[in-house]
Parts: C-alpha cells; structure tokens; sequence
C-alpha cells in the first residue's frame, strides 16, 4: 500500500512560533533606533554648547555652521538671534540672551 503525504502548510503551532520570534526581534529594535536618534540629537547639541564655551573662553566670536544652520556666538556666549533649527528632523531652539540650546521634543 502506498502512503499519501499530506501537505497542509504549517501548523498554528510553528505559525505561533515565527510570530513570537519576530515579535521579539521588533521589540528588541526599535528601542534602540530611538536611542540612536537621541544620541545623535544631544551629540549636536553638545557640539554646539563647546562652541558657546568656546566663545566665552577665547572672548572672541565662534560660530556653529552646519549644512543651513548657522550660530553665531558673542564673547559672553550670547546669541545675536534666537531661532529654532532643524536638525535631521529634530527641533533645536537657541534662546535669546541666554544662549540657551535645548532640543523641542517633537511627537513622532
């Protein structure tokens, strides 16, 4: 007697468990693509900081520039215009007077 195999697919079972897997892997990801924007985002503004220490120490003008953003710090570390930047996708204000720079979360 010859005996039929059946090929039915895959069982709810394996399904369920490559499902699991990629689930796993997802939630492993896409944490860390959000640490590496916010990475990249405080490493700007820190560069952006030494230039103002920079500034305050040598007492002379330093400036930021970078693609189409353009910072210009005075001696005391004050900005001549505040303005908020766009910085590969992310909001950077410069305030006024202070020379403040932080970054403007932005729901993504």
């Amino acid at each position: 007697m010859v005996r039929q195999q059946l090929n039915n697919g895959y069982s709810l079972v394996e399904t369920i468990f490559v499902l699991f897997v990629l689930s796993i892997f997802f939630l492993l990801v896409i944490p860390l693509y959000k640490i590496s924007i916010k990475r990249n985002v405080s490493l700007i503004i820190n560069e952006i900081v030494m230039i103002q220490y920079e500034a305050i120490l040598e007492s002379y003008y330093e400036e930021y520039d970078y693609e189409e953003v353009y910072i210009r710090f005075n001696r005391i570390g004050n900005v001549n215009m505040a303005n908020t930047y766009d910085i590969e996708g992310n909001e950077i204000i410069v305030s006024l007077g202070t020379g403040r720079v932080y970054e403007k979360n932005k729901e993504r």
